[in-house]
């Protein structure tokens, strides 16, 4: 809890030619409890009040921690996901590449050199740039 005090004299003149000072005072605090002399103010007050807004506290701290476990459980399971996502995609792709390149190099066997090439062409080029990009991507995150 951090607790700021402030306090300000203002010189002042009143209608009679006095001269006096004011004095402002402000307190600030923050965090889940009052200062421990306000505190046993309340306590003062009514016995168990104190008590009462330690308990409150308390309460309130279990209740953010259990908010941030949540949270964090949920972006885990979002990243487990996304890992999964992507990991299906890599194999999808695989195997659309791996079917055009077999199917280019069937074509090309056959006599149809020009309709080989059409297919088997780009499934080189993406095998040859995933690699690349691969490869770069590894050498950034050393």
């Amino acid at each position: 809890m951090a607790k700021n005090s402030h306090r300000r004299n203002i010189p002042m003149t009143l209608p009679n030619g006095q001269q006096v000072q004011k004095v402002a005072a402000a307190t600030f605090s923050s965090g889940p409890l009052p200062p421990s002399s306000e505190l046993q103010g309340y306590e003062n007050i009514k016995e168990g009040f104190a008590e009462r807004i330690m308990q409150m506290a308390e309460g309130e701290s279990a209740h953010r921690h259990k908010q941030e476990e949540k949270a964090l459980s949920t972006d885990i399971s979002l990243t487990e996901k996304e890992f999964s996502e992507r990991r299906i995609g890599q194999i999808l792709a695989f195997v659309v590449v791996i079917f055009m390149a077999s199917l280019g190099f069937y074509l090309a066997v056959t006599g149809r050199e020009i309709a080989g090439s059409v297919f088997g062409g780009p499934a080189i080029v993406a095998i040859i740039g995933a690699f690349l990009s691969r490869k770069k991507d590894g050498n950034n995150h050393q």
